[in-house]
């Protein structure tokens, strides 16, 4: 059992009840719908509904003093006890122990502390890293077999050439892992980034959101540079080999001339901070990234990055080995560690001799090639048009990625829109805490890629978005200072100032792979052209290609035309200015279902998404702000529910509105037929009433049925112009 306080998961379960009762307590996904279904345990035909509001479980039968919670609900469906329930519980959360120690029947065994051969990893409060999830061990038998295991799983590597990048061994959510450690050039004694492996050699499976992957970076790290030897040589190196990843430079390292070192980045190919490239000044810099086209990709980004700052570039091109069969081609070694393994370290050094200084820096769309001669490739001048074949399309991995489960997807340029004051960024500021948590948007939508994200918002201030994240914060049980990969700024670039734009290229590189928002559209936009949609578009295209070189998906907030005042469902052409629908390839529409009360702090909205990837949803979302007079101040509470629960609801609300409405019409034309019938003692007939009352006949003819069954009335008979006719009068009840 993980020792903790129970308060404490159940705080870090909020939102995420249904991810549970899916993933831990093996319920079907199909009755988490807040629909009556049978019970998965005792079966019926609806004793069992999820209210997705509360995240309570409820069944007439099984829980039928109370409400199951959901670690109740788990240890009941399952059949497990409560330790059990709290350590899967935990494990699915990525929640760790306060006191970060596990119990001896579950946890690895943690010995005492010895002297270690590597520096520990220095835990810092300021640091972004989750160095609570990580359980470290100076056991050095321990860190021997797991270097051994890593080294015997990675063909080209031995033990001894593993140590020389100090690894140290851990657990990470009770996995036994390799650590090794990133660090800037500024500081090269507080790690920047903490890069794990399985010392089985296997992929991570899939965690929490994350996909299977052969590494992990720790939550919070940031593009770093591993060395395979220490920082006092790198320092007194002449020539540092870049690699493409952290075997690659372990395997290479023992062949390298004196005064060479081995090192990588934690971040891969794609990606090369800023940060890491004093590290290379006046230095021989032998880029070898892997011979594919990420690696070219690669090599390209980082001889960018280094030209003018090293005293020589070289980008090494891995060639296709002569002792490689022509039919095995599409199986020729891609990386050192493929040449290492085979015995053939000497091509890789002598690839290093033969490759060609890196002369003008190359630009965005300029790859580095050695082969003068070109290629098969169709190039214009800077614009490179890559051409697939139908087999090539047919068999390659276009899969669209998604931040949030069939709501927003990676890479795709997105327009958050909406009318005026209907919490536009205060929804941003959601989404952006979501997908950087992992948590559940809106408490449904499941977040399937956790990533970086950087807010820039020049309408709000700082003041506005750090009361608003709190808030959210607050809400979700965690805290805001605790989010190291979730990134601020109250400064708006103008998209066509180029000193602004050089800015935010350098700004990007810190969330590589992640999200950017803009908000608001129109003050990065000059307001001259916003009609024209040739130059609207162009404008937006550019921080389109801007972003998408940075691996970034770009989220535009703007607003919606004036001249929308209703509360129907919102649409693409609500959206004010010119090529703003057009650009878009994703959205989300924010209208309000029912106009604002003020001074209630209560919205209700409608959430209009859709996109190109062909996801489509409707959500109603009500959102209860508070007031800032309110015991605490302004709040975040959130209920996301179907387009479809929204306008059965309205329409159960109409119609008791109705039935109450005419509820008190009855009772009023009552109380007027019984006022007009007391003024004649004798009785009088139902016209002279009806005339006397001010009332319709029928509604006449109700109320005087009403008042006959409750007695305070009774028919008699009266002579009219020496007729006899039926009459009413009080009975004085």
């Amino acid at each position: 059992m993980v020792n903790m306080d129970v308060e404490r998961i159940k705080m870090a379960a909020r939102g995420r009840e249904a991810e549970l009762l899916e993933y831990v307590a093996h319920l079907p996904r199909g009755i988490l719908d807040g629909k009556h279904h049978p019970c998965p345990k005792c079966g019926g035909k609806d004793r069992f509904r999820y209210d997705r509001a509360k995240g309570f479980v409820i069944c007439n039968q099984c829980f039928a003093s109370k409400n199951g919670d959901v670690l109740a609900a788990i240890q009941h469906f399952r059949g497990i006890d409560f330790p059990t329930t709290l350590a899967e519980t935990t494990n699915r959360l990525g929640v760790e122990p306060m006191n970060g120690k596990h119990n001896g029947k579950h946890s690895p065994g943690k010995t005492a502390r010895k002297e270690s051969p590597t520096p520990p990893l220095p835990v810092s409060t300021s640091s972004n890293l989750a160095f609570e999830q990580l359980d470290l061990t100076d056991n050095p038998a321990v860190r021997e077999k797991f270097v051994k295991n890593w080294a015997a799983a990675k063909a080209g590597l031995t033990a001894e050439q593993v140590s020389r990048a100090n690894p140290q061994a851990g657990y990470w959510h009770r996995q036994g892992v390799l650590v090794f450690s990133g660090y800037r050039p500024s500081d090269w004694k507080t790690p920047t980034a903490v890069l794990l492996y399985r010392p089985d050699g296997t992929s991570f499976p899939a965690f929490q959101h994350l996909s299977a992957r052969k590494t992990h970076l720790l939550r919070g790290s940031a593009d770093s540079l591993l060395l395979v030897g220490t920082p006092d040589e790198l320092r007194q190196s002449k020539a540092v080999w870049l690699c493409a990843g952290l075997p690659d430079a372990i395997a290479i390292s023992p062949f390298l001339p004196p005064g060479h070192i081995a090192v990588t980045s934690a971040c891969g190919e794609g990606s090369f901070a800023p940060e890491l490239v004093d590290a290379f000044r006046d230095r021989i810099v032998y880029i070898v990234m892997d011979a594919d086209s990420a690696g070219d990709d690669g090599a390209r980004i980082r001889a960018r990055a280094l030209f003018g700052v090293a005293s020589a570039v070289f980008v090494v091109k891995l060639p296709v080995p002569e002792w490689c069969n022509p039919e095995d081609i599409g199986k020729a070694p891609k990386d050192i560690r493929d040449f290492i393994a085979a015995g053939r370290w000497q091509d890789v050094i002598a690839a290093a001799d033969e490759a060609e200084r890196i002369t003008e820096a190359p630009g965005d769309e300029q790859a580095v090639d050695n082969d003068h001669e070109g290629d098969a490739e169709n190039k214009c001048g800077g614009f490179e048009l890559k051409i697939h074949t139908s087999a090539e399309l047919d068999e390659g991995d276009f899969a669209i990625k998604w931040f949030l489960e069939n709501f927003f997807a990676v890479g795709q340029d997105g327009i958050l829109a909406g009318g005026i004051k209907v919490l536009k960024t205060t929804i941003a500021v959601a989404l952006a805490i979501s997908i950087a948590t992992g948590i559940p948007f809106l408490g449904i939508i499941r977040v399937l890629t956790t990533a970086p994200v950087l807010v820039l918002s020049g309408e709000s201030g700082l003041s506005v978005l750090q009361e608003t994240a709190r808030r959210i914060c607050l809400a979700l049980g965690i805290s805001l200072r605790g989010i190291g990969n979730l990134y601020w700024s109250d400064c708006l670039p103008r998209f066509d100032n180029p000193e602004h734009i050089a800015k935010l290229a350098e700004s990007l590189e810190i969330i590589r792979g992640g999200l950017l928002i803009v908000d608001p559209a129109y003050l990065a936009l000059p307001g001259d052209d916003a009609g024209n949609v040739f130059a609207q578009g162009e404008m937006l295209r550019e921080i389109s290609v801007l972003c998408r070189r940075a691996d970034v998906t770009l989220l535009l907030l703007h607003h919606f035309s004036k001249t929308r005042t209703s509360c129907e469902i919102p649409e693409l052409q609500d959206i004010a200015w010119s090529g703003f629908g057009e650009f878009a390839r994703q959205w989300l529409l924010i209208g309000r279902r029912e106009k604002y009360v003020p001074g209630t702090g209560e919205h209700k909205l409608w959430l209009s998404v859709g996109g190109s990837a062909g996801h489509n949803q409707m959500l109603a979302v009500d959102v209860n702000e508070g007031l800032r007079t309110d015991p605490g101040g302004r709040r975040w509470e959130v209920v996301a529910s179907s387009a479809d629960d929204a306008r059965q609801d309205a329409k159960r609300q109409r119609e008791l509105e109705r039935a109450e409405k005419l509820a008190r019409q009855d009772a009023e034309d009552c109380r007027r037929v019984l006022e007009a019938v007391r003024q004649f003692q004798d009785g009088e007939t139902k016209s002279k009433i009806r005339d006397l009352a001010s009332i319709e006949g029928k509604r006449v003819g109700k109320a005087l049925m009403t008042l006959l069954k409750e007695m305070r009335i009774e028919q008699c008979e009266i002579t009219k112009n020496g007729r006899r006719e039926t009459g009413y009068r009080a009975t004085g009840k």
